[in-house]
């Protein structure tokens, strides 16, 4: 039969991989917030559509690689430890100014960014009704 400890090392195995799997994909959509909030005011598709097209040729690049003979794929851990160690410290030096939240709650950013919602206009006063005769 199965003995208990090798169902143990399968156990922390498949925990393992489901644990990587939430932390790796689970910040991919606050990555794309980043990145939207950052590009304020262009359009939240042009700038998800930019990262998704440049993620599909990062990974067609890596993936590419494999028809490389004599290659080998022992290189691939030490990219992916690479590009973890560079991105981290890029990642975290992004400013998050939050000009669409402040566009939201009708408060005025105080940067000059192109914004027309951050505009000050100045309405007219609104008129009142005429009296209605008998």
């Amino acid at each position: 039969g199965i003995n208990a400890e090798y169902m143990g090392m399968v156990g922390a195995l498949y925990a393992g991989a489901v644990a990587i799997a939430v932390f790796c994909n689970g910040c991919v959509p606050l990555f794309y917030e980043l990145a939207v909030e950052a590009a304020y005011p262009t359009a939240e598709g042009v700038t998800t559509c930019a990262l998704t097209v440049l993620n599909n040729l990062g990974v067609l690049a890596f993936l590419a690689l494999q028809v490389v003979p004599h290659l080998g794929t022992a290189w691939m851990n030490y990219a992916c430890c690479a590009a973890c160690a560079v991105s981290l410290p890029l990642l975290l030096s992004v400013p998050e100014p939050r000009r669409r939240l402040a566009v939201d709650m009708g408060e005025d950013s105080g940067e000059d960014d192109g914004c027309a919602a951050d505009a000050n206009i100045s309405l007219p006063p609104a008129r009142e009704p005429a009296p209605e005769t008998a």
